[in-house]
């Protein structure tokens, strides 16, 4: 799937190019980015912490469940070492909240 039909699904990304450079190399390169539309009807804006994993345990849309998403875009982020505490603060409540759905009785 190319990467704009994923992540255009509901047009609340605009799609654009900067100039970045490459961490391992120095080179600049023009990347293509997304960047959020506040003005989109599914711009959440900022939310409190608790708030933010209501949101996400409840999302599913076409491409699957948030959870899903985010905790596989902390293993390809780890992968990258790259860190983004938020993320992870996120993804250690969620894969706390997978951990406790099924509990064993007795």
């Amino acid at each position: 799937m190319a990467i704009s039909a994923r992540e255009q699904i509901s047009m609340v990304y605009a799609e654009t190019t900067h100039a970045v450079e490459l961490l391992d190399t120095g080179e600049k390169v023009e990347a293509l980015v997304y960047v959020a539309n506040r003005a989109h009807d599914q711009y959440a804006g900022k939310l409190s912490h608790g708030r933010l994993v209501e949101l996400v345990q409840q999302g599913e849309g076409q491409m699957g469940r948030c959870t899903d998403y985010v905790l596989n875009t902390l293993v390809h982020l780890k992968e990258m070492d790259i860190r983004d505490a938020m993320l992870e603060r996120l993804g250690t409540a969620l894969r706390g909240d997978v951990s406790g759905i099924v509990k064993p009785v007795g």
